[in-house]
């Protein structure tokens, strides 16, 4: 915003295997979403966010730990 050229900022994005990106949540240039890590909805989620763990908020902060025996939850039969 202080350049006239505005320029565009580009860093990967990095989504861990089982990770979750809750609806309108937002990650900055060069986030590292970890294993398993939630991003809740309409959370700002920069930097590194640790495996399972949820993250709330802008900026997001830890919430606590996320279980890792997902595989059975939210299954039908």
């Amino acid at each position: 915003w202080s350049r006239d050229s505005f320029d565009l900022i580009t860093r990967p994005i990095s989504l861990g295997d089982q990770s979750w990106v809750g609806a309108h949540a937002n990650l900055a240039p060069g986030t590292t979403l970890g294993k398993g890590a939630v991003l809740g909805m309409g959370s700002l989620g920069k930097g590194t966010l640790t495996p399972w763990t949820l993250y709330t908020g802008t900026p997001a902060t830890a919430q606590g730990p996320r279980p890792r025996d997902i595989s059975a939850k939210g299954t039908s039969t």
